[in-house]
């Protein structure tokens, strides 16, 4: 793991509000298929198949479109929600902070949320109380490195990321974890109790 900032920025909801607000048009093409997540995605649904899903980190709820069986959603955004409830009106979602959530799921996910925290090992213990398995993904360590040399100014992008991890990384963390998808941009795993 390699730590990008000692200073990094306490998120709080009214910072992801805006954030939220802000990046609308953006993640209409990354998370859209055949954008990347579109094109991952759908296989992370077919591996869960019919069993409920509880995803942490939700967002606008954009994953939820590939889950066949019962999704909730949980973002402490609420404009977040507020996108999630727009559109995909059947599904659940709720505006929180994931440890307050004990919702029990036959999967738990979190999606670009890993790397946000100080100290993920929290969430995925959190996530194991809720789910049996956790699925996850953050980016690469390549690909962070990648964002923050194309940062406009120094420290850019240590606003949104804590750190960035390799496979080794998180395996030390996780002994078990399962990689499902690993290329230069992102890895997705599985850890299970």
């Amino acid at each position: 793991m390699k730590v990008i900032t000692d200073d990094i920025r306490v998120y709080d909801s009214s910072w992801w509000n805006m954030r939220w607000t802000r990046i609308k048009r953006r993640l209409r093409k990354y998370y859209s298929l055949p954008g990347y997540m579109g094109k991952v995605w759908p296989k992370i649904a077919e591996r869960i198949g019919e069993r409920s899903v509880l995803e942490f980190g939700c967002g606008p709820g954009l994953f939820s479109q590939f889950v066949k069986g019962h999704y909730i959603g949980v973002d402490w955004s609420a404009e977040a929600i507020k996108q999630a409830q727009a559109r995909f009106p059947k599904r659940l979602f709720f505006a929180d902070d994931f440890q307050n959530i004990g919702i029990k799921a036959d999967v738990c996910v979190a999606f670009e949320l890993f790397e946000h925290l100080e100290k993920p090992q929290e969430l995925v213990a959190h996530m194991l109380i809720c789910a049996p398995v956790a699925i996850l993904s953050c980016p690469s360590e390549w690909w962070g490195e990648k964002v923050i040399r194309k940062a406009q100014r120094p420290g850019q992008h240590t606003r949104y990321h804590y750190a960035t991890y390799n496979q080794g990384d998180i395996r030390a963390m996780f002994p078990g974890v399962k990689f499902l998808f690993a290329d230069r941009q992102h890895y997705f795993f599985e850890i299970a109790r």
